[in-house]
């Protein structure tokens, strides 16, 4: 449903994404955008930022449920052939713990944007997309869909504000 909604949205604007970020744990939304991406046919590259260790246990957890996804459907199974990626670079010490780049992404994305990210999610996906764009990975010309999958409730605590202010300087207005 959601990539049908996605492609409804990109169809609606008229634009086509180069690439679509999103953060990726377990791996199921992964394995529902590869699916509803598959079945659509997208042109879109789909860049799962992974916030945790695990491969490549997870791909194959994301190409299962895929599949079985697909055959709740009464869809062919091909997509268990689909591109499976997650990028690994962007993890940190680990699941649930910040990285100076996601929270520097975090402090970037409220500042000029009002997105609300969390540290340890979102704000680590929102860093490889960031990281892309600064290393010419992406280029200007490019459009990019950054797919904001939740977590916002850790930004309210007190944890979350002094590691923004240790990190990058923030303070609290």
């Amino acid at each position: 449903a959601g990539t049908v909604e996605l492609a409804g949205q990109l169809a609606a604007l008229g634009v086509e994404p180069r690439r679509v970020y999103f953060a990726s744990g377990p791996r199921g939304t992964q394995a529902g955008l590869t699916l509803g991406g598959h079945l659509l046919g997208v042109g879109y590259e789909l860049h799962g930022v992974a916030v945790s260790g695990g491969e490549p246990e997870k791909i194959e957890r994301a190409r299962r449920v895929a599949a079985e996804a697909a055959g709740l459907l009464g869809a062919d199974d091909s997509v268990r052939g689909a591109r499976f990626f997650t990028d690994q670079h962007f993890i940190g010490e680990g699941y649930g713990l910040p990285t100076a780049a996601g929270l520097e992404a975090m402090l970037l994305a409220a500042r000029t944007e009002a997105l609300v990210l969390d540290p340890t999610y979102t704000s680590k996906a929102l860093a490889a997309l960031i990281a892309h764009v600064r290393s010419g990975e992406l280029s200007p010309a490019d459009t990019v869909v950054f797919l904001h999958t939740g977590g916002a409730p850790a930004t309210l605590t007190a944890k979350a504000a002094a590691l923004l202010a240790a990190t990058t300087g923030w303070q609290n207005p």
